[in-house]
C-alpha cells in the first residue's frame, strides 16, 4: 500500500531529527569543550565537558523524542505511560493536499521542538482495519490531533486548521503552554529564578547540585549544562547570560565555519541560556 504525503514528509523529518539527535549523542572531548569566553575549567562535565566520558554524551535518552510512529499494539504502552502526548492521527486516504499541509505544520514543529523532556510526538497511520479500532475508540474522521495530558485524563481534541500561514505557530505555542519550554527541567525552575537576585549564589549552587543527583537520565544531560550556567553566575553574576547567548548567537551566525556538531551543541547550549533570563532572551531553537 503506497505511503501517504503525511507519512513521507513525517518520516523524512524523523530521519533529520535522528541525524540531529546522533550528533549530539556523539559529542566527543575534541568537539565539545566549551568555548567559553573566561577560559576556566568545566567542572560538572555533561555538555560543557569534563567529567567521564559517558557524562559527555547523551545517552539513549529515557523519553522519545521526535515523532514516532505507534499501532494498535504499542499505543497504550507508548502514548498512554503517563508524559503529556500529541497525537496526530492519519489515513492513506486522507485528502492530499489536507495530507500535504498536515506535513508541513508537523515537520516545522518537530523542527522548533527537537528535544523535549516532558512531551511526546507521535502519529498513528488507522488506515488498515486493525489500526482503525484506535480511531474508532476516539471516533474522529482522519486527519485528527489529540492531547494527552497524562495517562489518566481524557484527551482533547485539538483543531488544526493546516492550511493556514500560522498553523505551526499556533500549535507550537499550544504544546510549550502545556508542557514549558523543551529543555526547562522543573525541578531546576526555583533555583533559576532565586539566582537572577540572590546575593548568595554560593549556596544555591550547592542546593543545585543536590537537584542534580534527583534528576532523571535523560534531565541530568542537560541539568549538567545548568549546573554550567550556575556555576558561572556565580563567578561573574547574572549579567553572563546575555553576554553567552549573544556569544553563541554569534557563532551560528556564521554556520558554515562550524561543523554540523558544533551548530547542533551551540544550538542546544544557548536554548538552555535562554531560559535563564526569563523569557526575556529568545532562541530560535530548542
Amino acid at each position: 500500500m503506497p505511503l501517504s504525503p503525511l507519512a513521507l514528509a513525517t518520516m523524512a523529518r524523523l530521519s533529520l531529527l535522528s541525524l540531529l539527535l546522533a550528533l549530539l549523542a556523539l559529542l566527543a572531548p575534541a568537539s565539545c569543550q566549551i568555548d567559553d569566553e573566561y577560559g576556566d575549567d568545566d567542572e560538572y562535565g555533561g555538555m560543557a565537558g569534563g567529567g567521564g566520558a559517558e557524562s559527555r554524551r547523551l545517552p539513549l535518552l529515557d523519553h522519545i523524542m521526535g515523532w514516532v510512529d505507534v499501532d494498535r499494539h504499542t499505543f497504550d504502552q507508548v502514548v498512554l505511560r503517563g508524559q503529556p502526548s500529541f497525537v496526530t492521527f492519519y489515513s492513506t486516504d486522507d485528502e492530499e493536499r489536507t495530507a500535504a499541509d498536515v506535513a508541513i505544520v508537523l515537520e516545522t514543529v518537530s523542527e522548533q521542538l527537537r528535544v523535549h523532556l516532558r512531551l511526546l510526538l507521535a502519529k498513528v497511520d488507522v488506515t488498515s482495519d486493525d489500526a482503525a479500532l484506535l480511531r474508532a475508540r476516539y471516533g474522529r474522521a482522519t486527519p485528527f490531533h489529540l492531547f494527552f495530558a497524562n495517562a489518566t485524563s481524557e484527551p482533547v481534541a485539538y483543531e488544526m486548521d493546516a492550511a493556514a500561514p500560522d498553523a505551526a505557530e499556533k500549535l507550537l505555542a499550544y504544546l510549550t503552554d502545556r508542557t514549558g519550554h523543551p529543555l526547562e527541567i522543573a525541578a531546576f525552575t526555583p533555583l533559576v529564578q532565586q539566582f537572577a537576585v540572590a546575593s548568595d549564589r554560593a549556596q544555591l549552587l550547592e542546593q543545585a547540585e543536590a537537584v542534580l543527583l534527583g534528576l532523571t537520565p535523560s534531565e541530568a544531560v542537560i541539568g549538567r549544562y545548568y549546573l554550567k550556567v550556575f556555576s558561572q553566575m556565580v563567578k561573574h553574576g547574572p549579567a553572563y547570560v546575555e553576554r553567552e547567548f549573544q556569544r553563541l548567537t554569534k557563532l551560528l551566525g556564521e554556520p558554515a565555519a562550524l561543523k554540523a556538531d558544533k551548530v547542533a551543541e551551540f544550538q542546544l547550549r544557548r536554548a538552555i541560556v535562554s531560559i535563564f533570563s526569563g523569557g526575556k532572551l529568545q532562541s530560535d531553537a530548542a
